[in-house]
């Protein structure tokens, strides 16, 4: 018999599983002969279903007509929805059933592809919203069709979920996942999936059915930590994250009151590592959960409520709560309307928040994020440059990333009032570019008011000399006396950076051809007291001595970020970004287009120049050129070069300078393999820990997933906070000035009317 011979649209139901020598066996697929169906009329077999996949499995090459693939594949669905078993009895079936699907996945084509994945969940969304299913967790195992990068992008597109279903249907979808994480360890894409069913649930303003939900399953969910050796890691932050979105619900203890005990001398028997870090969030989530109940209680009222929870706070009392647990960090969950009523009052929203991709606005997203976590800085932006314009504009959209109800913005006004005709928004730009000309229009309009200002006409860029402070040191060793030359007439409008910030020689063969400008013209205007400089801006120091006449010059230059350049070495070399730091600062040889001119001789000469940090910048930017000029073809090629992206960074400075020591707070990626195209995504910290910021899609991280990408995934510019500036938190919304929170209130009430007049006309 070969796959083309059975069918499972055709042979699907059996009145009874005939044992009899003309039935299909399944003593080949590890079933370990276990009859794991009952014999019960209309119920698919189960046996001819693993006859099937083994048929298909064996055959790599052929895949079904793509109706009857469809139509096998929802049987296979129904077939596993009512297999009863444990994991151990199920494993041949299930991981046959795995292999075929993901060949599936792998091997169609796109549309086939993804009108087969919308068939499958929109039948396991039917089966768990019914509530006559009984759907078994062996089903579950489908859900391996998902990407586990994108667990959550089935909901936005699975007609179930868009059908506008009954909120008891959605309980009872709810409800039949949190009976699989109690029971069931067998499917690891299980956990992720139940955590982004909640979080659409979240976003589609569904908190009373979270919350009913979720009470009448907490006990069953607690007692599933109650055998740490066969609950799996995922499984348990499912648990912790039902509980500790719980925490502020009024009768939330009365559902963990009767198996706390149990649960935490369970734990404490085990002595393993695992059992302690279970016991630990147990501990400090129901310790919040007391905080937040008896907190508001006085007198009698708190008497009657020791006297009523006497158990549960004498268990916790055995055990020392750290509060430290990362689930705290979570929001805790309300009712719609209180929901709604968070878009007019004063709360602040702690959720990460996405920016939409205006087509190819990614480099303006990315940049946007990374400064949105230079908290100094977006800090003040909203609280004091509200005002000014250009800057009112980037407050709003702080505001927005800090205090938005959805996890989402449009960003489209922002770039609309930006109106550059060099970045334009529907064409592809580099994000180190659009930084620098960013800070050189906020630099340009720091002391204009956004009152009267007239956005629909482009933003005038004044080009200003560069302000310097007053010199540290001369020089490295104090006891060398040198002349001093400012270069405060070499920094352009769109440079993110001073001259000398990026003249380190490149690989071997290129040079860089920037030239010291020379003009007869007036200089321009020194530049006022600025906020971006004094967040980002630093000085450097470049000595240089003539190989004629061995005189010794200096000249001092303001940068905002440092552009450093990838050294020729040996192909299994691995860069560092510290190393290169240091490779920026050493000495080398400026000869050719890039000789000095000698003050002594007068004439352009061949030197050595060495560079040091004179002032420090508060924030520092560094700019990766992973990129090599093609002078043949004229184009720029792409460096994948391997690089350990050190996220503690020291600067060379002079010895006066003392603080030059820097840790990475975020970085922008450059995702593709050419230059001139490409994506850009953030991973930036937040108050809460590391997240991906890609575009709309925001994601949580580890700060070593940066030296864990892909190839063509090369982090482009490194953001470095100074180890001596106190990190300060972002200000709630009723701390806000009175015109951003006004804006805010706007922009989530209209969010919230929108979401309402959706669910009002779905069908």
């Amino acid at each position: 018999m070969t796959a083309e011979d059975v069918d499972l649209s055709k042979m699907g139901i059996s009145s009874q599983s005939d044992p009899d020598s003309s039935q299909p066996s399944t003593s080949g697929m590890v079933v370990k002969n276990r009859e794991v169906v009952d014999d019960t009329p209309n119920q698919l077999d189960l046996n001819t279903v693993a006859n099937y996949i083994r048929l298909i499995n064996e055959q790599p090459n052929y895949i079904p007509p793509a109706n009857e693939l469809i139509d096998n594949c929802l049987n296979i669905v129904t077939c596993l929805s009512q297999t009863a078993g444990t994991e151990d009895e199920l494993w041949g079936l299930l991981t046959a059933v795995e292999d075929y699907l993901v060949r599936l996945i792998t091997s169609l084509n796109c549309p086939l592809r993804n009108d087969l994945i919308n068939a499958i969940l929109d039948k396991f969304f039917t089966i768990i919203s019914d509530p006559t299913s009984n759907a078994r967790p062996a089903m579950s195992v489908i859900l391996i069709v998902l990407d586990g990068s994108e667990t959550e992008a089935p909901f936005g597109t699975a007609r179930w979920l868009e059908g506008g279903p009954s909120p008891a249907s959605l309980g009872t979808a709810l409800a039949c996942l949190y009976r699989w994480i109690s029971e069931w360890n067998a499917s690891p894409a299980l956990s992720d999936w139940v955590l982004g069913y909640m979080k659409k649930l979240e976003e589609n303003e569904q908190y009373d059915v979270l919350i009913e939900v979720s009470k009448d399953n907490l006990s069953r969910l607690l007692l599933a930590v109650n055998n740490p050796t066969d609950l799996r890691q995922s499984n348990a932050e499912v648990i912790f994250h039902v509980m500790a979105s719980l925490r502020e619900t009024t009768d939330i203890l009365d559902k963990v009151a009767p198996n706390l005990g149990e649960v935490l001398n369970a734990l404490v028997a085990d002595s393993r590592q695992w059992s302690w870090q279970l016991l630990q969030n147990v501990v400090d989530i129901t310790t919040a959960m007391v905080d937040h109940l008896r907190a508001p209680l006085l007198g009698q009222d708190l008497v009657r409520f020791n006297n009523r929870y006497n158990a549960v706070i004498t268990c916790l009392e055995q055990h020392m709560a750290s509060r430290s647990s990362q689930f705290l960090r979570l929001p805790a969950w309300g009712s719609q309307s209180n929901m709604a009523a968070a878009a007019g009052n004063d709360m602040t929203v702690v959720r990460k928040i996405g920016l939409l991709n205006r087509g190819t606005t990614c480099y303006v997203n990315s940049a946007m994020q990374a400064l949105l976590a230079t908290r100094e800085f977006s800090n003040f932006v909203v609280m004091h440059m509200h005002d000014r314009a250009y800057w009112a504009k980037l407050a709003e959209l702080f505001a927005k990333l800090k205090y938005s109800v959805s996890t989402k913005v449009d960003p489209d006004d922002f770039y609309v009032t930006m109106n550059s005709p060099k970045f334009n928004i529907d064409i592809q730009h580099d994000t180190s570019e659009f930084l620098g000309y960013f800070f050189e229009l906020l630099l340009s309009y720091e002391h204009k008011m956004d009152c009267g200002h007239d956005y629909s006409k482009p933003p005038v860029i004044i080009t200003y000399r560069r302000r310097l402070p007053p010199p540290l040191t001369l020089s490295p060793n104090p006891t060398e006396e040198e002349p001093v030359e400012n270069n405060q007439d070499e920094a352009v409008a769109g440079s993110s950076t001073g001259a000398t910030a990026s003249r380190k020689r490149t690989r071997k063969g290129s040079s860089n051809n920037r030239k010291r400008q020379r003009t007869t013209e007036p200089p321009p205007p020194e530049a006022p007291e600025s906020f971006v400089d004094h967040i980002f801006g630093g000085v450097i120091l470049s000595h240089m001595r003539c190989l004629v006449c061995n005189e010794l010059s200096s000249t001092r230059d303001v940068f905002r970020d440092l552009t450093l350049a990838f050294p020729e070495a040996k192909k299994d070399h691995i860069h560092t970004v510290q190393s290169l730091v240091d490779y920026y600062c050493s000495t080398e040889l400026l000869t050719a287009d890039n000789r000095y001119k000698c003050p002594a001789c007068g004439c352009k000469r061949d030197v050595e120049r060495r560079a040091v940090i004179e002032y420090t910048p508060r924030y520092l930017i560094i700019v990766l050129k992973n990129f090599k000029f093609d002078a043949k073809k004229l184009t720029q090629n792409k460096l994948m070069s391997p690089t350990i992206y050190n996220h503690s960074v020291t600067l060379p400075t002079v010895p006066a300078q003392t603080q030059n020591g820097y840790t990475m707070y975020a970085a922008i990626v450059h995702e593709g393999s050419s230059m001139s195209s490409g994506h850009y995504y953030t991973l930036a910290k937040t108050e809460d820990g590391w997240y991906l910021f890609n575009d709309d899609t925001v994601t949580k991280c580890n700060e070593d997933d940066i030296q864990f990408l892909r190839p063509c995934n090369t982090p482009y510019m490194l953001f470095y906070r100074r180890d001596d500036v106190v990190e300060v938190p972002f200000p709630s919304l009723n701390e806000v000035p009175p015109n951003i929170r006004e804006l805010v209130k706007v922009h989530n009430k209209l969010y919230i009317e929108t979401v309402q007049k959706l669910q009002l006309t779905r069908p």
